[in-house]
């Protein structure tokens, strides 16, 4: 003879603070969202204005997100070429530990701003760390709402 559960007897174990509405509560998950409101940036960005920050995994003296758990991040990081740059092709890259991961890239023309973004999932052990790099071309830097990076913990 077989048994069966009926719904009546099972009780779903709860452990990410789901209040049993289909709202799942994770006030403590890494995350982070800056911007960039003091100046124009070449090289490696160093995002000044850190609006979101939990979990203090966001430098702003390194310019460095640094995972305090291993998993899979949603990143994403939006900005504009700067309107002084001669025409060609810019890019910028994100890297993990000081390798390329992805470069978006995009062909400008002269003295045009021109928007760059991307948005990717990321595996991150304990201690890897990201950071946005300038290749070529200077972006802009004068308004966080322009050019800002952020980042969340999904797994």
């Amino acid at each position: 003879m077989s048994k069966t559960r009926t719904l009546e007897t099972y009780t779903p174990v709860n452990k990410a603070g789901d209040s049993m509405t289909g709202i799942i509560a994770m006030p403590y998950q890494p995350a982070f969202y800056v911007g960039k409101s003091n100046g124009n940036w070449t090289g490696q960005c160093i995002f000044n204005d850190v609006q979101i920050n939990i979990g203090s995994c966001y430098n702003s003296t390194t310019g460095r997100f640094t995972a305090p758990v291993s998993g899979r991040y949603f990143v994403s990081m939006d900005t504009i070429c700067h309107d002084n740059n001669s025409a060609g092709y810019k890019y910028f890259a994100l890297n993990k530990n000081g390798a390329t991961v992805l470069t978006p890239y995009s062909y400008v023309n002269t003295n045009n701003h021109h928007q760059f973004n991307f948005a990717a999932v990321v595996d991150l052990a304990v201690n890897d760390y990201l950071t946005i790099n300038g290749i070529t071309g200077e972006f802009y830097g004068q308004s966080s709402q322009h050019t800002h990076f952020s980042g969340h913990l999904i797994g």
